[in-house]
This record gives C-alpha cells, structure tokens and sequence, in this order.
C-alpha cells in the first residue's frame, strides 16, 4: 500500500515537471517570436510569410532620400520612362520604398541603394539615350561618399544601383568616325546584309529610322525580323509575338527566354545570318499551313498576356493580313 502511495505521488511530481517544462518553452517561443518581430520579420502562417530561421526575413536595405533630379524629375520630365523596357529602375525603387525588407536605421542595413534613373533621357521616339548616365552617376556617388558616412563604411561594396540599361561606355553610334575606324567588321552581319540586299525589295519594308506606323506595319505584316539588337535580344521579338507578327530570328546560337513555356520553336522562323541573303525564297517557299499554324498561335490570348509589358499594348492587334514583310 505505502508503495502504491509513493508511485502515485511520483507520477504526479512528473506530471508537474512536465507541465512546468512546457510553460517555460512556450514562454521561450514567445519571447523569441516578439525578438523576431522586432527585428521586422514574420512568422509562418496560413497566408505565408517569412520564419525565423529565413535568412530573407533579417536582409535589410537602406534606401537613400537623393534630390529629386536624379529619379523624380526626370519621370515628370517624361512619363513615357514608366512605359518603356528599362522601367525597372522606377518600378524596384518603389518597390523597396514600401518594401518590408527595407530599413530606415542605415547601422542595421546589409544593403543600400542609390536610386538614380539613367535611362529616362529619351529620343523622340521613346529610346533611351543613356550618354548622360555616367555623369549623373558620378554625382550621385560624390553626393552620398559626402553627405553619408555609410558609404565609405565598406568602401561602397554594399552600395547598389539599378541599371537595366547595358549600352556600352566607349561607343556613340551617331560617331561616324568610330564606324570609320574601329568596327566596320562588327557591323558586316545581319542587319548590314539585310538592307544591303532587301532595302529595294517590294517585299520587304525596311527603313533607317523609326516610323511613326511602326506598331500598325508589324500589325499588317506575316513576319517581323528579328536580328540581334542592342543584346542578344531585342524588343522587337516581344512586340513580333504581341502583334501577332511571325517572329524571323536571326541569332545564331540565341537563347531564347522563357523556353518553357514559349514554344519558340513553333511561333517563329529560324535563320542563320549566313542565310540571310537568301531569306526571300526562305520566307516565300514556306508551306502555306505551316504560315497558318504560326499565325492560330500567336493569336491565343495567353500566347500575348506571356509576353506583354508595354502599357501601349494592352489591346490585341490586328492579325496579318497581307503579304508585306516588315522588319523591327
């Protein structure tokens, strides 16, 4: 009996140890999740979020205030910088102003960014012209190394702008001494051939500048060609596809964004540039159904909402309707 009497008491004791045990973890959990939410992060819910553990949750980024001539103004100045390719610039700017990564204490910032758009400077035509770029970034760097010690903390190694554009810093295409003298034999490929030997073609529409009709030819055209642009791609491939033009890729050994889900291989036409004097009996002994095929997909609706990012193109275009060849 008294040992019956010890082992209940016993148990009782581990019960309570027990209980006790658990209160002091759930305490913990709470004062580690209160730390956590100090320090800006979020636990793992039913909505999601970002745990502890996430090395995500503790990055943080510094945001400098600059004058409003280095990002502000020059949007005032042209809103057309909010439409075009390199608008990622304005865009991750705000961004990050809201962004729950970003911190306004700069001593616990891992990151801090410089926001200067270098690609608002646009041509009539809506290009970026991106030659002044170097001289505003001079200055905006001189502003912050003067102004904020930070910057000189890691000797600007954690300072970062965003730079979509990737024009390069030694060459103006409007120099025709440089073409003179220094890349002629760069310049002896696809679109050199092209308007060699289709500028005449009354198939083909290609011109030296911009027109003003160039968004409705590529509506009216059956191909669009698309040789190498400023990079290894070009927005005319996007617009191509948008516009429902049948893309002609001329880009030996290309890769093409978005493979896995883009069926390149069966919207567009593949050319090599040594083919390129010879893409008229290419493009016109093409099957009739192969033509039709192209042209059925790029009119599905998901094939154009894959590819869009213009706000100019928010309404689908007309599908070819003639004959003409158009190049962007």
């Amino acid at each position: 009996m008294v040992e019956e009497i010890e082992e209940a008491e016993e148990r009782r004791k581990k019960k309570k140890r027990r209980k006790m045990r658990k209160r002091r973890e759930k305490k913990g959990r709470e004062e580690e999740d209160d730390e956590v939410g100090k320090e800006g992060c979020v636990r793992i819910g039913s909505a999601g979020g970002v745990s502890r553990d996430d090395p995500i949750g503790r990055f943080k980024v510094f945001v400098y205030e600059l004058p409003s001539k280095y990002n502000k103004d020059v949007v005032e100045k042209d809103p057309r910088c909010l439409n075009h390719m390199f608008a990622a610039e304005i865009f991750m700017h705000r961004f990050l102003l809201t962004s729950p990564v970003r911190t306004l204490i700069p001593e616990k910032a891992d990151w801090f960014y410089i926001p200067v758009y270098s690609t608002c400077d646009l041509t009539k035509n809506g290009l970026p012209l991106p030659f002044r770029s170097p001289q505003m970034m001079r200055s905006a760097i001189q502003l912050v190394a003067s102004n904020w010690l930070y910057r000189n903390r890691a000797e600007g190694a954690d300072h970062f702008f965003i730079v979509p554009h990737d024009f390069g810093a030694c060459f103006h295409y409007q120099e025709e001494i440089a073409i003179e003298h220094g890349i002629m034999p760069l310049l002896q490929r696809a679109r050199a051939s092209l308007w060699k030997t289709f500028k005449n073609n009354p198939l083909f529409d290609i011109s030296t500048e911009h027109p003003p009709t160039y968004y409705e030819d590529m509506q009216q055209a059956v191909f669009c060609l698309c040789p190498l642009g400023w990079a290894p791609w070009s927005p005319g491939l996007v617009e191509a596809v948008i516009f429902g033009c049948i893309p002609v890729i001329i880009a030996d050994d290309i890769v093409l964004p978005f493979a896995d889900a883009i069926p390149w291989e069966e919207i567009a036409v593949f050319a090599a540039k040594e083919d390129v004097p010879k893409l008229d009996t290419i493009l016109t002994l093409l099957p009739t159904e192969i033509v039709l095929r192209k042209q059925r997909l790029l009119a599905n609706p998901w094939m154009k909402q894959a590819m869009e990012f213009f706000a100019a193109c928010s309404s689908w275009g007309c599908l070819p309707s003639n004959s003409e060849w158009s190049c962007s």
